[in-house]
């Protein structure tokens, strides 16, 4: 498991990142870390609805910071992945 705090501390350092929003900074720090790797269980671990997670995993996709796929059959949530653009934030942010 993960520090709460390694976690905090990516999210922060992934706020000065001019394309992310906090939720979408901590959204981008808990994929990177193994805390959630799908939208719903993210809205879960961190009290927030998961309508507002799903309208940011769209938000970071179309900017082509995360991949996330719907699975068929399921009820709506998005299986989330860092693309290459989401690595070279983590980059950026001095984060392995």
């Amino acid at each position: 498991m993960t520090d709460p705090a390694e976690w905090e501390a990516l999210t922060e350092a992934l706020m000065t990142h001019p394309a992310l929003s906090g939720i979408g900074a901590g959204l981008l720090a808990a994929v990177h870390l193994g805390l959630a790797r799908d939208s719903r269980r993210f809205a879960q671990q961190f009290g927030l609805s998961h309508a507002l997670v799903m309208r940011e995993c769209a938000e970071l996709a179309e900017r082509g910071l995360i991949v996330a796929t719907m699975p068929e059959g399921r009820a709506p949530r998005y299986d989330l992945a860092l693309s290459p653009a989401g690595l070279a934030a983590m980059q950026a942010a001095s984060i392995g």
